[in-house]
């Protein structure tokens, strides 16, 4: 799944994180991109570089969601299936299930 946070930075996409004081982070494609402007907030291998909102041209949230019997409700991965969450509902669905086929929906 491809849901998350992403500005466009220099002319390419990058995933983005905000912290707590909306200090925007912006998360490396490949490793060759890290230089000593990246740091490892959390020293747990995984840089970041603090951007300015202007560095950005873009910046957008993608999630992903379903529709079923009228209702939008959103779509998590758990390991090979997938999961809706509506309220305090939980449905469980495999991958390759078709939504408008209501009958393999399992309510757990």
């Amino acid at each position: 799944m491809i849901d998350g946070r992403y500005g466009v930075y220099k002319g390419e996409v990058h995933r983005i994180g905000i912290d707590e004081k909306d200090q925007i982070y912006l998360y490396p494609n490949s490793e060759s991109e890290i230089d000593d402007t990246y740091i490892d907030r959390y020293i747990l291998g995984k840089y970041s570089k603090p951007v300015d909102s202007s560095e950005l041209t873009e910046m957008y949230k993608l999630s992903s969601f379903a529709e079923y019997k009228g209702y939008k409700v959103g779509v998590l991965p758990v390991k090979s299936e997938m999961s809706m969450n509506h309220g305090l509902v939980i449905v469980k669905l495999p991958k390759s299930l078709d939504l408008t086929d209501a009958i393999n929906i399992h309510i757990i």
